[in-house]
């Protein structure tokens, strides 16, 4: 995958702006990813809306920054501006919502998306654990 901007965090060719760019590379693709998803499914979104949505900063100085996230989905062309917009909660600003664009972006198979991975993962993880208490439930009717 290509390493620069909008396929990357971008930096303003600073050592210390590159270096936080390079830091956040993995984490913004996840992001990038998990957002995608998001609106694969049907969601027209605001980037504050995302950000609740899937648990992450939507902010600057906050890990993730959700809104830097959908500049990079725009640039790569999966996105694009609904012409609707929506009050942020935490500032009161008008926010654009966002949307799928069209003829784009249903090429990625969710299957193989790293959200897809974690989903399942959490969901096979509940699942564990409920078993775990049935299995303790029926040792203490054993034993009791």
């Amino acid at each position: 995958m290509n390493n620069t901007y909008p396929n990357a965090p971008g930096h303003n060719n600073i050592h210390t702006s590159i270096a936080a760019a390079e830091s956040m590379e993995e984490k913004a693709s996840s992001i990038r990813s998990r957002i995608h998803n998001l609106i694969l499914n049907g969601h027209e979104i605001t980037s504050e809306e995302a950000a609740i949505k899937l648990g992450i900063a939507h902010q600057p100085n906050g890990h993730g920054n959700c809104w830097k996230r959908f500049s990079e989905l725009r640039r790569q062309g999966l996105v694009e501006d609904s012409g609707i917009t929506r009050l942020n909660r935490s500032s009161g600003k008008e926010a654009i919502v966002w949307k799928l664009r069209k003829g784009e972006g249903t090429d990625i198979d969710y299957k193989k998306s790293k959200a897809y991975l974690r989903d399942k993962i959490a969901s096979l993880e509940k699942e564990i654990s409920q078993l775990r208490e049935e299995n303790e439930q029926l040792k203490s009717m054993k034993g009791g």
